[in-house]
Parts: structure tokens; C-alpha cells; sequence
């Protein structure tokens, strides 16, 4: 009897998660409008099973890079290294003391370097190095509160010998916030891949200016 009233006490407990919209049980397993021991017999099936809220599942299917991202978050890709090349030119005049014009100085950076130095959590993706005395980053997001991704790489050398800023984010068709921070939901455009030269995406300022940038992630598939 003290065994029955457990069992039945744990459907009272469902049903009251259920009412809560935590858990859609329905403890009348047979629809005769009562909560019978046929009831009890069909909870035994579940019995020391973990509840997983069926509302939670997704449909949604994205396309490969997006299916990539998105492991990155739930734990199904394990991100190892990115490799990162790029050429970048820029000039700049400045006048030089007792001259009356000014000269025109030329910067070419033909850079490229591993970021080895990673971390991976629930919301966030973070690589970083030291190369030429120079840290450099990739920081990738997303916020379960609103389902914004961001996606930005950082080079100080850039800001160092350049007149562009370190960081460069995704252009995400001009979507700006106010942590100075370019992000999106999905769907990402079409024309967002990854392949064989890496991330495919619509960067800004100084990767945009490029002549050429290469962002390659390496990674395997969790266990």
C-alpha cells in the first residue's frame, strides 16, 4: 500500500508539472478519465527516466554551416585550432617635422598564424595568441535569450600599424547593437559557407579591405 501511494504521489507530482507547462504529461494513460492502476502500470515504463521537456526539440533544418555553428553550442563539434592568412596593404600620409608636405608610408602585412589557445563554454567560443608580439582572437556567441549569433577576430597589429581598429565582426546584413558588437539570427544569407579556404561570411572593416583573408577552423566531431 505505502508503495502504491509513492507511485500515485509521483503522478500527482507529473501532472503537477504538467499543469505548470514544465512537463506535458498526461497521467491518464488510458482516457477513461481516471487514474487508475492500468495509470500506474503505464508510468512504471518511465519510471527513473530523466523528463525532457518535448517542446524543446528543433526542426529546423539549417544548412551545413549553420548545422556547424550551432555544434559548436550544444557540444557536438569540439573546435581544436583555427590557422588565419591574410595580405593586408594600407597607407597613410604624415607630415614629418621641418617638411612641408607630407609622406606617404606604406604598410604590408603578410601574416600568417595559428590560435591554439582555445576555450569552449555553452554561450561562447574563444581562440587567442601571441605572434610578432601581437595577441590575436576569435570570439564566437550566442545568446539563448534572444537566439543572436556574433562572430568577430581581433588583431592588435592592425590597429597598431594601421589606421583600422583591431577587431572586425561579421557584416550581418548591417545589424548593429550597442555593445559594438555585429550579430544575427538565423537563418544566416545563403552565401554564408564554410569549405576548403574556411569561413565563408560577409566580413567588415579591416578583413573586408583585405586583399585576401582566410579563416580555417579545424575541429572533430564530439563523442
Amino acid at each position: 500500500m505505502k508503495k502504491l501511494f509513492t507511485l500515485a504521489l509521483a503522478v500527482v507530482c507529473l501532472n503537477a508539472h504538467s499543469q505548470s507547462g514544465l512537463m506535458p504529461y498526461n497521467p491518464d494513460s488510458n482516457g477513461d478519465a481516471l487514474i487508475g492502476s492500468e495509470d500506474l502500470i503505464s508510468l512504471l515504463g518511465v519510471y527513473n527516466t530523466l523528463m525532457i521537456d518535448s517542446s524543446l526539440t528543433c526542426d529546423y533544418e539549417g544548412t551545413e554551416f549553420e548545422s556547424w555553428v550551432g555544434g559548436l553550442f550544444d557540444g557536438a563539434v569540439i573546435l581544436d585550432s583555427i590557422y588565419v592568412e591574410y595580405l593586408f596593404l594600407d597607407s597613410v600620409e604624415v607630415f614629418l617635422p621641418g617638411c612641408p608636405d607630407p609622406e606617404t608610408i606604406y604598410t604590408v602585412l603578410d601574416r600568417s598564424y595559428w590560435l591554439t589557445d582555445g576555450a569552449s563554454i555553452s554561450s561562447a567560443v574563444h581562440f587567442s595568441t601571441e605572434f610578432l608580439g601581437y595577441h590575436r582572437a576569435f570570439d564566437m556567441s550566442f545568446n539563448s535569450d534572444n537566439g543572436n549569433y556574433s562572430l568577430s577576430v581581433f588583431d592588435a597589429e592592425i590597429s597598431a600599424l594601421t589606421g583600422y581598429q583591431a577587431w572586425c565582426y561579421w557584416n550581418f546584413l548591417g545589424q548593429y547593437d550597442a555593445c559594438c558588437d555585429w550579430y544575427g539570427t538565423l537563418p544566416f544569407p545563403e552565401t554564408w559557407t564554410l569549405d576548403e579556404d574556411g569561413i565563408q561570411v560577409d566580413w567588415d572593416y579591416w578583413v573586408k579591405n583585405s586583399e585576401y583573408f582566410r579563416l580555417i577552423p579545424f575541429w572533430h566531431e564530439a563523442e
